[in-house]
């Protein structure tokens, strides 16, 4: 993956890189090329994917297993939250999120939904700068893009530690899949929002 240069960070969230990556055809295809750029970079990488609901949870959910599957034996893991679970369940999960974050010898990845993001486990709990935050799904408005930045960042911005690259990657981005057909007016709301436009991932 290659990262377009000369493009302005967010004045907003300024200890995030931001890109998009026009998705042609499946997005799946798109995540599984990414996931297996990660992995096979032989690190260690906690990765968060963002959908609207439940359904395209669910059907993302069982593409990341697959996906993970067909990489090589390493110690990935997978968590999943949704809107049927209640705060206990949230924060249980989000703390094993945190402890295989440093225990995990591969990708740590959790999928959820934006419901979520509004449960009080990510106030109290929040994802501590996971390495890669992607939308799998577009969000619906900028205020629900800057919601799951700040969310799983906990509203702190605390200390961000070195932003270093990975296979031209910067750690500590978020990266939106993006319909060339459908999604273009949003991304253009997303940086008018965020006060920034998005670089482009390419291949």
């Amino acid at each position: 993956m290659e990262v377009r240069d000369g493009l302005a960070h967010s004045k907003i969230l300024p200890l995030l890189r931001h890109f998009y990556e026009v998705t042609v055809g499946d997005k799946r295809q798109t995540l599984s090329t990414l996931l297996s750029s990660l992995s096979s970079d032989s690190q260690q990488y906690s990765v968060v994917i963002c959908c609207r609901g439940r359904d395209t949870l669910e059907e993302v959910v069982v593409e990341v297993e697959h996906i993970l599957e067909q990489l090589p034996p390493i110690n990935d893991q997978v968590f999943v939250l949704h809107s049927d679970m209640d705060n206990a369940a949230c924060e249980g999960v989000i703390k094993t999120f945190h402890e295989s974050k440093t225990t995990s010898s591969g990708l740590t990845v959790l999928l959820l939904t934006d419901v979520c993001l509004q449960a009080g486990a990510f106030q109290r709990l929040p994802l501590a700068f996971p390495d890669f935050i992607i939308n799998f799904e577009m969000p619906s408005t900028g205020k629900m893009y800057m919601q799951r930045c700040l969310s799983l960042l906990g509203k702190t911005q605390r200390s961000a530690g070195k932003l270093v690259k990975s296979n031209n990657l910067q750690i500590h981005a978020v990266i939106t899949f993006v319909d060339p057909g459908s999604d273009v007016l949003m991304l253009r709301t997303i940086e008018s929002t965020i006060g920034a436009e998005l670089a482009e991932l390419l291949d």
